[in-house]
């Protein structure tokens, strides 16, 4: 092989692997475009099979976790949410829905955590309101599930012909060994 193919070659080589590298990058931008645009499943379908290979990436845990919240995945959610709070426990948006997502889940009290840890953050007034509905429903929802005891009085009236509980019978045959029993008169 010649000098000059070997170079072509080498060079044909890093292009397609410059290339693949490209088209293995999810479009984040894309992804927040659709979820804003109410187009959460769709996003949701172009991110996921990215998951494994970009989880640990805040934004694109972010933005995962965001659309699969919307498109009805609330466990895949608070995965890809938890992923982006680990790297950057002060990202309050994350926070926000991470707790929409325990709350999906019927996790109130992981929920409740949440909510109360953005209400700490001074969030701006809509995200405030909002936290507050959830908050109410967790309340409500709570009240709901608490303990309560209940019982109950049954009677019954009758007679019972067999006080002492015996066979009328003289005897008793127990088929299973073959033998016959004579019980005593008395009992």
């Amino acid at each position: 092989m010649s000098r000059s193919s070997l170079f072509i070659l080498l060079f044909l080589f890093g292009f397609v692997a410059q290339t693949q590298a490209q088209l293995a990058k999810p479009e984040l931008a894309r992804a927040e475009a659709l979820v804003r645009s109410g187009k959460a499943a769709e996003a949701y379908a172009m991110l996921a099979p990215y998951e494994f290979d970009h989880s640990g990436n805040p934004d694109f845990d972010y933005w995962f976790g965001v659309a699969a919240l919307e498109s009805a995945h609330p466990d895949k959610a608070s995965l890809a949410l938890e992923r982006a709070l680990s790297v950057n426990p002060d990202f309050v948006a994350a926070r926000l829905d991470l707790a929409r997502s325990y709350f999906a889940l019927g996790d109130l009290e992981r929920a409740r955590v949440e909510f109360g840890a953005v209400l700490a953050q001074n969030p701006p007034t809509p995200a405030r309101l909002t936290i507050e509905r959830y908050m109410g429903e967790i309340d409500r929802r709570t009240k709901a599930r608490r303990t309560t005891l209940a019982g109950y009085l049954e009677g019954v009236l009758g007679r019972d012909t067999n006080v002492n509980n015996a066979t009328s019978l003289s005897s008793v045959n127990v088929p299973l060994f073959g033998l016959s029993f004579q019980l005593a008169p008395t009992s």
